[in-house]
């Protein structure tokens, strides 16, 4: 593994460490303020922004990475079209989660509520958009400040408007917006200054990014349905209380990609910089291979300690989470499988393929859910996961052979080489 990629993962891995750090603050803070049906309301809510950003969004992060590395347009010509392309999905986006709540009629909502998570959509876009730029010039720990300022400023609000002013959901999701409009202001003010930034809508450049960027998007929509689909649905199926449990699970066992995902964001902003594919790809395979180890041996580490943990941390009243933690542990695991392999076929302008995965992914995973759950309750839709997940991983692993001639040997025998590189790594760390 060269040593600009370590030390690009180490970097982006700290600045994940940190949100997941602020993660964890908000979450004890919230389950033990707003108990389990208050946590399973402000979940349900967020979840439509949430699904609609990541629909009209554009795919502008990965986009934005691929063109600015292949630096055939000039960068403040492709910034600008990227922001102009931000405020046509920003709009796109707040009409979409407005009609995403009158379709569901949740009475539980609150029309300020309502307001907030709409308002939500351009800043959450709009600091998406700026790490995508940021991770295009390599400019990586530009793009880490956009991970765990958002992550920490949400927690010292959430003291703020849920704590110290009892605000409930409200204050909770206000808090949530308060803290994407600051970092997102912060970011454009940054761009501005470093480069000249005009609104406009040249249709050839923002054809050739839109026609990248839907790709990406509809398999980020994808991929967002598969671990988000069973919320919407469990909100109509069962109580706000069990929701609360459910997704407390989900949303921490998932801290697992935190590996892959600073592994991912790596990839791409190298390998779409990089003219020796058969070296990017190599590298690839190497920190999937990492990946796996690594997500294991934390998921071991879960498995021991989370039925002492959760409760300690989030009250009796969620220590079923902690089972539903260990029952979604091995779909997390297998899972980094796509999650790093998808990032190299990204950096190579090819989504479509992930897409083509993902779909069939969201239908087996609605249809078990909607199977399981009147059985099972909340652990119908563990194993809906589990069975959508792993199936999934197996199919992406076969279709990424095909398109990069890669062999199984090549991408799971671990290597001597897998580990002299980290090595060497930590020892230079101890003497500096």
């Amino acid at each position: 593994m060269s040593k600009s990629y370590l030390n690009d993962i180490v970097k982006v891995f700290s600045s994940n460490i940190a949100a997941l750090i602020c993660t964890g603050v908000v979450y004890v803070l919230l389950t033990r303020l707003l108990m389990p049906e208050g946590y399973g309301i402000y979940i349900s809510l967020l979840v439509v922004p949430l699904i609609a950003g990541s629909l009209v969004q554009m795919g502008m992060l990965r986009a934005s990475i691929v063109e600015l590395g292949k630096k055939e347009i000039p960068a403040d010509k492709l910034i600008s079209s990227v922001f102009s392309i931000f405020i046509l999905s920003s709009l796109s986006g707040m009409l979409l989660s407005f009609l995403g709540y009158i379709l569901l009629d949740n009475p539980d909502f609150t029309p300020m509520m309502i307001l907030l998570a709409i308002l939500l959509i351009p800043v959450y876009l709009g600091t998406s958009y700026a790490r995508g730029i940021y991770l295009g010039k390599q400019q990586i720990g530009t793009s880490n400040r956009l991970i765990w300022a958002p992550f920490t400023l949400n927690a010292l609000l959430i003291v703020l408007f849920v704590l110290v002013m009892d605000w409930g959901v409200e204050g909770a999701v206000l808090a949530f917006f308060a803290a994407y409009a600051f970092v997102f202001f912060v970011a454009l003010y940054d761009l501005c200054k470093h480069h000249r930034i005009h609104i406009h809508f040249e249709k050839a450049l923002i054809f050739r990014l839109m026609r990248l960027g839907i790709v990406f998007a509809a398999a980020n929509l994808t991929f967002l349905l598969i671990y988000k689909i069973d919320i919407l649905i469990l909100q109509k199926m069962l109580s706000a209380a069990e929701v609360g449990i459910y997704s407390l699970a989900a949303s921490l066992i998932e801290q697992i990609w935190l590996i892959p995902q600073a592994m991912s964001v790596v990839i791409m902003s190298h390998a779409s910089n990089e003219k020796d594919i058969h070296k990017s790809k190599e590298e690839t395979h190497r920190m999937m291979r990492l990946g796996l180890l690594a997500g294991a041996l934390g998921s071991a580490v879960l498995w021991v300690f989370v039925p002492w943990v959760v409760p300690v941390f989030f009250g009796q009243a969620f220590l079923e989470s902690a089972y539903m933690m260990r029952l979604l542990s091995p779909a997390i695991i297998v899972f980094i499988i796509v999650r790093v392999l998808d990032s190299f076929l990204a950096s190579q302008a090819k989504p479509k393929y992930a897409l083509y995965v993902f779909m069939p992914m969201v239908f087996v995973n609605i249809m078990l859910n909607i199977l399981l759950i009147p059985h099972f309750g909340i652990e119908g839709t563990a194993y809906a996961t589990l069975v959508a997940y792993g199936l999934g991983s197996l199919i992406y692993v076969f279709v990424y052979m095909h398109i990069t001639q890669s062999s199984l040997q090549s991408l799971f025998r671990y290597r001597k080489d897998d580990f002299k590189e980290i090595i060497g790594f930590l020892n230079r760390r101890k003497k500096g």
